[in-house]
């Protein structure tokens, strides 16, 4: 049992956000922690409240709330969001994560995976009904899925679409994806033999830099047919 516990992942000396509980109980022979009445603070200002949660103590996955994403910056405010995680099934799960961004309203972000025998996947799906600064609704969405047909034949899918030239500058959350000036949409689909191989693709990209020169654009692949063979040794 611990007592006015609190959880940071945040550098020693620069505690931007923390996790304050009056009690933790760590029940160590079921691999579980119980902390009651807890408060998250950024700033060392409270701004949310869990009278209850439980975490798990090992890497076994577990149904619940998983630590608050907080940041700020002058174009969007104080950003805030907390993830869900939902243990659906062993080879199925979800996570769901309110975000309130505090110059331009809600958005809702959603993560499915699941693996099968033959298939495995993921959808991440991001929705703001009103962006009061852009003016209008926006959003992503992403679909990726591998599944094998068969012994020789199977299939590869990469699937994205943003809603506007603006949305991952301004709301992706990483340099990275900032950075980002174009999204791809590609199906394939694959044989392998002995001594044979056959790909036929179809491939497009989403342009979110409109000054980007024709030029400068990568192709498109619709569709690409290639078939490879070799002799024997």
């Amino acid at each position: 049992v611990v007592h006015n516990a609190t959880y940071t992942t945040c550098d020693p000396g620069k505690i931007d956000w923390e996790l304050r509980a009056r009690t933790v109980v760590l029940h160590h022979d079921e691999a579980v922690g119980e902390a009651y009445n807890v408060s998250v603070r950024f700033k060392d200002v409270p701004i949310l409240y869990f009278p209850y949660i439980n975490f798990p103590l090992n890497d076994q996955r577990k149904t619940g709330f998983l630590p608050p994403i907080l940041g700020y910056s002058n174009s969007i405010g104080l950003d805030i969001g907390v993830p869900f995680y939902w243990n659906i099934a062993p080879n199925r799960d979800a996570t769901i994560t309110p975000r309130l961004i505090g110059r331009r309203g809600l958005l809702a972000k959603g993560e499915f995976r699941y693996l099968s025998e033959s298939s495995k996947g993921e959808i991440q799906a991001e929705f703001m009904p009103d962006d009061r600064v852009f003016g209008n609704a926006r959003g992503t969405l992403a679909y990726q899925d591998i599944t094998q047909l068969s012994r020789r034949w199977s299939t590869n899918i990469d699937a994205n679409y943003v809603s506007d030239n603006l949305y991952l500058s301004e709301l992706g959350g990483s340099l990275t994806t900032a950075s980002t000036t174009q999204v791809e949409r590609r199906v394939d689909l694959n044989y392998s033999g002995d001594y044979t191989s056959f790909l036929a693709r179809a491939q497009g990209y989403q342009m979110l830099d409109p000054t980007r020169s024709s030029s400068a654009r990568p192709y498109q692949r619709l569709p690409q047919l290639v078939f490879a063979t070799a002799t024997p040794a």
